[in-house]
């Protein structure tokens, strides 16, 4: 279920950040999740989900969820990704730790 939801929640976040600034104006949606996406994306949930959408930003299958400490996380860890424009995987990422 993580797995799933993971992926629908990049859908929403690529096709709202493509829809704020269409690059080649896309047919629909469905057209730009694939392309004209840059830039950074900080995301904060529970640790499962984001395990899924870690390992999908990173073009690694469901066979690695759970397998690696590396790509483990607690609840509300907050990550960074970035993309380069017009890559579909983030070239990288990185946790980010709250300071007081």
């Amino acid at each position: 279920e993580c797995w799933e939801r993971g992926l629908k929640n990049w859908e929403i976040i690529r096709a709202d950040a493509t829809n704020l600034e269409p690059k080649n104006s896309p047919e629909s949606v469905e057209a730009s999740l694939d392309t004209n996406f840059d830039g950074a994306v900080f995301i904060m949930c529970h640790g499962g989900i984001g395990q899924a959408m870690l390992l999908q930003a990173l073009g690694l299958d469901i066979e690695m969820y759970g397998k690696s400490r590396r790509y483990a996380l607690d609840n509300c860890d907050c990550i960074e990704f970035e993309w380069m424009d017009g890559e579909n995987l983030c070239n990288r990422w990185r946790r980010i730790h709250p300071t007081e």
